[in-house]
Parts: C-alpha cells; sequence; structure tokens
C-alpha cells in the first residue's frame, strides 16, 4: 500500500494545460522526494510515486527544486507534447440530423 497515494491534477481532453500543469507542479512541491507525472490512456494527468509510475503512462519525473514557475513551465510543455503524440482530443458526436 502506498504512503503517498497518487493525486489526479486534471484530464487534457476537458481541463486547458495550463491548468493542469499548475495543479501537478503545486502537488509536487509537497513532497520532499521527486514526483512522477503520468497521463492514462483517458487523458487523466496524475502525479504519484516514481516507483508506482506505469511506463507507458510516464510524461517525466518532476522534482520541488526547480520551483513554482520552472516546474510549471516545464509541466505546461512536457503536458502539452504528451497530448499532441498521443492524439489525445475531445471527440465531439455528431450533430443530429434536422427531420
Amino acid at each position: 500500500m502506498s504512503l503517498a497515494p497518487e493525486y489526479r491534477a486534471g484530464c487534457l481532453l476537458t481541463d486547458p494545460v495550463g491548468v493542469i500543469a499548475d495543479r501537478a507542479a503545486r502537488r509536487i512541491l509537497r513532497y520532499t522526494r521527486p514526483r512522477a507525472v503520468t497521463v492514462d490512456d483517458r487523458g487523466v494527468a496524475y502525479v504519484e510515486p516514481v516507483n508506482e509510475a506505469a511506463e507507458f503512462d510516464l510524461v517525466g519525473v518532476y522534482s520541488r527544486d526547480l520551483g513554482i514557475l520552472e516546474l510549471s513551465r516545464r509541466l505546461s510543455g512536457d503536458l502539452l507534447l504528451t497530448k499532441q503524440e498521443r492524439g489525445l482530443v475531445r471527440r465531439h458526436r455528431p450533430a443530429a440530423e434536422a427531420a
């Protein structure tokens, strides 16, 4: 059982990348050890202990030593790249045709 559970920072399909990056950065600042940021196949971003992160979901490993501004900047860039590489775009249902 984990002493530090994962934290859901947001969803890349519905939340702005900058908001997710800021949430994740603020969470990482709480820990003395580096934390992994992962994104699952549904586009949900998590902050979790490095040893619990799935390699195929990994965005990166980040330390609070960077400070809030640099941490947020790096996370924003890495999350945006992850979103683009994985093709995480919200798919809209086609509008019902008028009869």
